[in-house]
C-alpha cells in the first residue's frame, strides 16, 4: 500500500479501518514496514508516515467494525500479510 498517515476525524476519501486483535476475524493481515518502497509492492505492507501532506492515503480508525471499510490485524512477519478471502477492496489499495 502506499505510504498513509493516520487521522483523528473521518473525510470523504479516508479508509476507514477497524483494528482487531484476533487474526481470523481481519479482512486483512498487516505488516507494518519502515520502508516506504516495500509498501509499494504489497497492499498488506504498510508504511506509516508522520505527517498527513507526505503520505499517498488517508486513514481513519473506528471503533466499530460495522462501521469500517476494512478490518485488519498487526502480524509480525512480512511473509504472513496477505489478504484473508475476498474483498471488495482487495487490488485497490495500491493507488
Amino acid at each position: 500500500m502506499p505510504s498513509i498517515s493516520i487521522k483523528n476525524f473521518q473525510s470523504k476519501n479516508d479508509l476507514v479501518v477497524y483494528e482487531t486483535d484476533v487474526e481470523s476475524a481481519a479482512d486483512l493481515l498487516v505488516y507494518k514496514t519502515d520502508s516506504k518502497l516495500k509498501a509499494l509492492e504489497n497492499e498488506a505492507f504498510w508504511y506509516f508516515e508522520k505527517f498527513e501532506n507526505s503520505s499517498d492515503r488517508s486513514i481513519c480508525f473506528s471503533n466499530s467494525k460495522a462501521a469500517a471499510d476494512l478490518s485488519i490485524h498487526y502480524v509480525n512477519d512480512d511473509a504472513s500479510a496477505r489478504w484473508q478471502g475476498e474483498h471488495p477492496l482487495k487490488g485497490k489499495l495500491k493507488s
